[in-house]
């Protein structure tokens, strides 16, 4: 009898501690999955946040004003002041510096955003449909005044938008 009872308590011990590592596995499993849901939500939240903020933040005008500044930025740095200093190179003439140095007093000839979107065989008209639903193409103008020491990026430009934003 002594022998059946050792064996039959050793088996009890053996189930019980089955039961109880079952059990701390599945409070793991759970406290994990928990964890996972917990995060997943939170990440969630902060991306319908982000999203809010930033439509908030994003308006039309500020798009537009930005696609704008952006063009004429472009006219300036790779077509203006590269058309300036290719023919000061093919001409022999003036340094290009020396030659735009001319015009910060007074700056260039005022540009309409209807000549900023032709430029350069019409690189930037996909943006033509939308500025033209908000702004008008011959009365928004870009007047550039050249700063010293008159590098590519030394320029300043003063844009004078028509545009309506409803």
């Amino acid at each position: 009898m002594a022998y059946s009872k050792s064996v039959h308590s050793g088996r009890t011990h053996i189930k019980s501690s089955h039961r109880a590592a079952a059990k701390t596995a599945a409070r793991k499993n759970f406290l994990f999955s928990k964890r996972a849901i917990l995060t997943i939500i939170i990440v969630a939240a902060m991306t319908v946040v982000l999203a809010l903020l930033f439509n908030i933040f994003t308006t039309p005008e500020r798009t537009i004003t930005k696609k704008i500044e952006n063009i004429a930025a472009d006219y300036y740095e790779n077509y203006l002041y590269s058309s300036i200093a290719s023919s000061s190179s093919i001409n022999n003439t003036k340094p290009v510096t020396e030659i735009i140095g001319n015009y910060a007093k007074n700056g260039f000839d005022t540009i309409t955003l209807h000549q900023l979107l032709l430029f350069d065989n019409q690189r930037h008209a996909n943006a033509a449909s939308i500025l033209s639903r908000y702004c008008d193409e011959y009365e928004t103008t870009i007047h550039y005044y050249p700063v010293a020491p008159f590098g590519q990026k030394d320029y300043h430009a003063d844009i004078t938008y028509s545009c309506i934003f409803k």
